[in-house]
């Protein structure tokens, strides 16, 4: 099962992304403004989305970024300095150990072979990147990958990550990817 979450908070995503999705066939979960925890939030809704463990192969987060920072439920293009207090709207390297026990609760729920990509602009550049795809790795138990460029949204872009790729893994190892498996 391929699950694809969209901040619906930003409109162009609404627009582009969710109808692209759903036209493909995909489980769609729009995101959009929660109040209290958007992070926790997100994540119970995968799991409930799943329903049954072992069926995810891949999850994919749609939504803005910055160099390891993802957001979940933002809405809106955002400076860093709009994030100094570990919001719970997006996960970065900031706030992502607080939600390990939530992030591990995913990990039965991950077919052999499942992953997770973040779709969100830059979210996998530099130091700040490698360090967001690698606890997310260790605290999921899949793969994550990111990349580290601008992420356009609508067409072929939807279902992929333009640039160079990175992808952490749950042993903590990075690597760059040239040929990049699509779904």
């Amino acid at each position: 099962m391929v699950i694809d979450v969209v901040d619906i908070g930003d409109k162009n995503l609404l627009e582009t992304e969710v109808a692209e999705l759903r036209a493909k066939g995909r489980s769609v979960i729009m995101h959009n403004g929660v109040p209290g925890n958007a992070v926790r939030q997100m994540i119970y809704s995968v799991i409930r989305t799943a329903k049954t463990p072992g069926t995810i192969t891949l999850l994919r987060l749609h939504g803005h970024g910055l160099p390891g920072l993802m957001g979940v439920s933002m809405g809106k293009r955002m400076k860093r300095s709009d994030f100094q207090n570990g919001a719970p709207i997006f996960i970065s390297n900031t706030n992502v150990n607080v939600f390990a026990s939530d992030f591990a609760k995913l990990r039965p729920y991950f077919a052999g072979g499942g992953r997770v990509e973040l779709m969100g602009c830059y979210v996998a550049q530099g130091s700040a990147g490698a360090t967001l795809l690698k606890s997310m790795a260790k605290m999921i138990g899949v793969p994550v990958s990111g990349g580290s460029q601008i992420q356009y949204a609508g067409g072929s872009q939807t279902l992929a990550i333009e640039g160079p790729v990175f992808t952490a893994y749950p042993d903590g190892t990075i690597k760059q990817q040239k040929d990049f498996l699509r779904f």
